[in-house]
């Protein structure tokens, strides 16, 4: 039954129209997956090296097992957002006279084969033949089997989590809490959970029975995540799963701003409740984040002056939503375009209303960075003024190139090594974005004055801000030059 599924998924990619897109997408991606996996196992060959140069200690084992815990912690997160799960396939297969448990097997054991799954082995395999073999022998192989198999389990783990909580802002914030809990208070100091279960890799070094419970954890694992596919298998639940409901007020701030403000609230809706531009808006929050990277060492103090990356902070964290859902600009409404076509000022009001979009966001997101004060009132200005320049000139270039080519796309499906409505375009937007503000910022610093360069880069973003209205109406006038092609793009079949 195994070889008939891998068969059918054979035929269906053989005969899908976008064949040739597929084999060159697979090609470079298996590429760069090569090299990927071929620089995690360089690493696995000089990680006892490397624990030596960093900790001075000659007990590599010891300080790897320290930390097995957070390296868990980060495969639970690259699993969640980039491990695809199986159970959106099984509506084809559900009414051919096949068992359900057949079929639901056979899915869950194509999807374990994945190149997660051999991240643990090219990182600690080497370390076994290296250092574990010599000192404690076959033993040593329990230590190698306990990893594997939690690695493994987490497999079955984040696939049971992903079918019961999908993309969800529930689901992330769950991943989010516990990598935080988890790695958080390491950083602090307050606990540090790798030191507390690392005595159980030291006893698998010397025992079979840490590497027996982990055989037990995985079997329990996979079981759960079969008993919960086969719950839901069912051509009714799966369809519940595509028409999903969110509950939004009609009454909203986007209503009092004529056509535009119900465009740019229809389009609020639509983000919120298909996976894909869901997942977008989640990201970008939860990147407002990611300044406590660069603004917890305490040298970003107004006394200090302006580091010269704080503006590629302050530009990111601003400007993360038009950098996101902005760079599919118009391949958001491919499904629906044609109905924009056959209205009055349908496409102006949708460029339009994207745009207040945009700006209502983003300065929702400067808001929420506000309490970056803490580290220093230079933040505040830095903030302010990429925040401006994305709002007056960054937006209408990532729509600008947004706008050449655009391509169709399927909202519900995930977003992770999915290139639907991808471009050359959208490879090399992000370039100018988080390129041009030091091009104007950084002569004018260095020259003159730090504020004054972000005076500068403020006023210019104020000028955009004051003629947004009328480069949309250009932005508009290229889409209606082109309306035609892109509406033809967008009928295309994916």
């Amino acid at each position: 039954m195994f070889y008939h599924f891998l068969k059918l998924q054979f035929l269906k990619s053989l005969r899908s129209v976008s064949l040739g897109r597929k084999i060159i997408s697979g090609i470079v991606l298996g590429i760069f997956g090569f090299i990927i996996l071929a620089n995690i196992l360089a690493v696995g060959i000089g990680l006892p090296t490397i624990v030596r140069q960093i900790t001075g200690s000659q007990d590599v084992l010891s300080v790897i097992n320290t930390y097995l815990t957070f390296f868990f912690l980060l495969e639970m997160m690259y699993r969640f957002f980039l491990q695809k799960i199986s159970v959106l396939e099984l509506n084809h297969y559900l009414h051919l006279p096949v068992r359900r448990s057949k079929i639901i097997h056979s899915l869950l054991i194509r999807s374990f084969i994945s190149p997660f799954n051999i991240i643990a082995v090219l990182l600690f395999v080497p370390v076994y033949f290296l250092e574990a073999q010599a000192i404690y022998g076959t033993f040593g192989l329990s230590w190698i089997f306990t990893i594997l198999g939690i690695s493994w389990s987490l497999h079955w783990t984040m696939m049971w989590f992903k079918q019961k909580f999908g993309d969800s802002a529930l689901g992330m914030l769950v991943v989010f809490g516990i990598y935080t809990l988890g790695a958080g208070t390491a950083w602090y100091g307050w606990f540090n959970a790798g030191e507390w279960i690392a005595p159980f890799f030291d006893m698998a070094l010397q025992s079979p029975l840490p590497a027996l419970i982990v055989l037990a954890v995985f079997c329990i694992s996979y079981l759960t995540t079969f008993l919960q596919y086969r719950k839901h298998a069912y051509i009714e639940e799966l369809e519940q799963q595509k028409e999903k409901s969110v509950a939004v007020s009609s009454q909203s701030f986007f209503n009092r701003l004529g056509m535009s403000g119900d465009i740019a609230d229809a389009e609020l809706k639509l983000i919120l409740r298909h996976k894909k531009s869901r997942t977008y808006l989640i990201i970008s929050f939860i990147f407002l984040a990611y300044g406590l990277l660069f603004y917890n060492d305490g040298s970003f103090g107004l006394t200090d002056g302006i580091p010269v990356l704080s503006i590629f902070v302050g530009t990111f964290i601003t400007g993360m939503f038009i950098m996101n859902y902005g760079q599919l600009f118009l391949s958001w409404n491919s499904p629906y375009f044609d109905f924009f076509m056959s209205q009055c000022y349908g496409v102006r009001s949708l460029i339009q209303g994207k745009y207040l979009l945009f700006f209502v966001i983003s300065l929702a997101s400067f808001i929420m960075a506000l309490p970056y004060v803490y580290f220093g009132w230079s933040i505040l200005f830095v903030h302010t003024a990429t925040f401006l320049f994305n709002m007056g000139i960054n937006i209408h270039i990532i729509i600008y190139m947004a706008l050449w080519k655009p391509k169709p796309m399927d909202l519900d499906k995930s977003s992770m090594f999915n290139y639907e409505g991808m471009g050359a375009a959208q490879f090399l937007m992000g370039i100018p974005m988080l390129g041009l503000p030091y091009l104007i910022y950084l002569p004018i610093a260095l020259l003159v004055s730090e504020f004054l360069g972000l005076i500068v880069l403020g006023a210019l973003g104020v000028i955009g801000i004051i003629f947004s209205r009328d480069i949309a109406i250009m932005q508009v006038n290229r889409v209606m030059s082109d309306r035609y092609s892109i509406s033809s793009s967008f009928r295309q079949e994916l």
